[in-house]
């Protein structure tokens, strides 16, 4: 009985230490560190490609015919054509970021954050007949990592001593990385794989929402949901914009 009466106690403080007067946070600096999820505004046609792409890259034209190159084998044109194409797609990972802030007033604050939004990662793989041969394989993986440094303005609504809602806008400086890699697999022969990267940088603008919630004076969180428009790059040519999620941590100075 005593137990409950303990336990009853205590829920009862807990409640009133949330529920009562936190001190309003003042001007000034603080810090924060996020940890969420980023999801790439793609599909796997915008990345990959059609197939027809993917066998174009290993045809030469000759005098009388173009062909496809195989390790050891000359294949006419007629086999370009793939029999079967399957495609890997993944378009979310783990994102993370760090920001340094300045508090105006309890409206206002700016923000200059650096963000590793994770990896988007695609692959496809062509079957192609060869006649009596083994099947041909070839493969064409990609994968896209993004780092951005964004400047940004932060509005508040306070709605309580301690829950409060906020908008973003800013601007975003961008780096993403393209790794391509080209594999022939076949039953009779070793893997061959070749890959390239190519970095891409671009600018443009992010814009947010949600909502924050006072711990104490020094430390409070924030559910964040922020979008970088054209932050990547793909080998195909189109930009990809980035939705993160996440919760950050705040500790004021």
């Amino acid at each position: 009985m005593e137990n409950r009466q303990v336990q009853a106690a205590v829920l009862v403080m807990a409640l009133a230490a949330a529920s009562g007067p936190a001190v309003a946070a003042g001007s000034g600096f603080y810090f924060g560190v996020n940890a969420g999820r980023s999801d790439f505004d793609a599909s796997a046609a915008d990345v990959v490609g059609p197939p027809v792409l993917v066998a174009n890259v290993f045809v030469s034209r000759t005098e009388t015919s173009p062909v496809l190159f195989v390790p050891g084998a000359l294949v006419p044109a007629a086999f370009i054509a793939p029999s079967m194409v399957s495609n890997g797609f993944d378009e979310r990972d783990t994102s993370w970021s760090a920001t340094a802030g300045y508090t105006l007033n309890r409206y206002l604050s700016f923000e200059l954050s650096y963000a590793d939004l994770g990896e988007l990662r695609a692959s496809q793989t062509s079957t192609f007949p060869i006649g009596a041969t083994p099947q041909l394989q070839f493969r064409m993986s990609q994968e896209l990592s993004v780092e951005t440094v964004a400047f940004s303005a932060l509005a508040t609504l306070p709605l309580t001593e301690r829950w409060s809602l906020f908008a973003r806008g800013g601007y975003a400086l961008s780096e993403s990385e393209v790794t391509v890699g080209f594999s022939f697999v076949n039953a009779t022969m070793a893997p061959s794989m070749s890959r390239v990267s190519m970095d891409f940088d671009s600018d443009d603008f992010t814009v947010g929402a949600g909502v924050g919630f006072e711990l104490s004076s020094h430390w409070s969180l924030r559910a964040d949901y922020d979008r970088i428009f054209d932050a990547g790059s793909s080998p195909s040519g189109s930009d990809v914009d980035i939705d993160t999620i996440g919760l950050t941590a705040i500790y004021r100075l």
